[in-house]
C-alpha cells in the first residue's frame, strides 16, 4: 500500500461522516472484514480505525472461530473432526507436511496443534561411540648402573657451588646439599666427557620417531 499525497490528504478529512458510518454498518452486517471495509471507504479510515468504530457503535463483534461471512468455519478453528483426522494421520506415521496437505493447513499450525494434543514423536537416541583411549608413549628409562656410570660415581668429586672452579664439570649430583660432579670438563663444554654425552644427545630423525611410535 503506497502512501500517495492524495491519500494523505484524504486521511486529513473529518473522521467518520454520516455516509461513511452508514457504509460501515452495511458492510459489517454483510460480513466484510475491517481491512475490506477500509478499502471500500477509499482508505479514508484505516483497519484499526474501522475496528475502533465498530466497538464504539457496539456492533456485534466476530470472534476467532465463529463462522465468517461465507458461512464456513474460520481456518484457525479446529473442530473435533479435524483433531481426530490429524491424530489418526499422526498415528499412521505421516509427517507434519503430509498432514498439512491432507487438512489444508500450514505445517507450523499442524505441528502446534499436534503438540497441544500431546502427539509427539520420540527422537531416536544416537548410539554412543566409545572413543579409543589415547596412545601413551612409554619411554624406557636408560640403565644407570652401568660399569661406566659406577666408575664416574666413584670418581666424581661432589663439589659445592661456592667451591667450583672453571675446569670443574657442572653436572648436578645432589639437590640437598647442592653438589656438582667436579671432574675435568671436556674441552669448551660445561660437563665432563660422560655427562656431556647425557646432556647433548643427537636429534632423532623422522624415521626413528616413527619406529618408536
Amino acid at each position: 500500500m503506497t502512501w500517495t499525497p492524495e491519500r494523505v490528504e484524504r486521511l486529513k478529512e473529518p473522521a467518520w461522516s454520516a455516509e461513511d458510518e452508514a457504509r460501515l454498518r452495511e458492510l459489517w452486517d454483510k460480513g466484510a472484514s475491517a481491512a475490506e471495509i477500509s478499502v471500500a471507504l477509499g482508505y479514508r479510515h484505516t483497519r484499526n480505525a474501522v475496528i475502533g468504530k465498530v466497538r464504539r457503535l457496539k456492533l456485534p463483534f466476530r470472534r476467532a472461530g465463529q463462522t465468517s461471512r461465507t458461512g464456513k468455519p474460520r481456518i484457525g478453528h479446529f473442530t473435533a473432526e479435524d483433531d481426530a483426522l490429524m491424530m489418526r494421520l499422526f498415528a499412521e506415521g505421516r509427517t507434519h507436511q503430509e498432514i498439512a496437505i491432507a487438512t489444508g493447513r500450514g505445517r507450523g499450525t499442524v505441528g502446534s496443534r499436534l503438540g497441544f494434543l500431546g502427539c509427539r514423536r520420540l527422537k531416536a537416541k544416537r548410539p554412543t561411540v566409545m572413543k579409543a583411549p589415547p596412545k601413551i608413549k612409554v619411554v624406557s628409562a636408560p640403565a644407570i648402573h652401568t660399569a661406566e656410570e659406577l666408575s664416574i660415581r666413584s670418581r666424581q668429586l661432589n663439589i659445592p657451588l661456592m667451591d667450583l672452579e672453571p675446569h670443574h664439570c657442572r653436572w648436578p649430583t645432589s639437590d640437598v646439599p647442592f653438589l656438582f660432579c667436579g671432574l675435568t670438563k671436556a674441552g669448551p663444554l660445561s660437563y665432563c666427557e660422560y655427562h656431556a654425552r647425557l646432556a647433548y644427545r643427537p636429534a632423532e630423525t623422522r624415521e626413528q620417531r616413527k619406529a618408536a611410535a
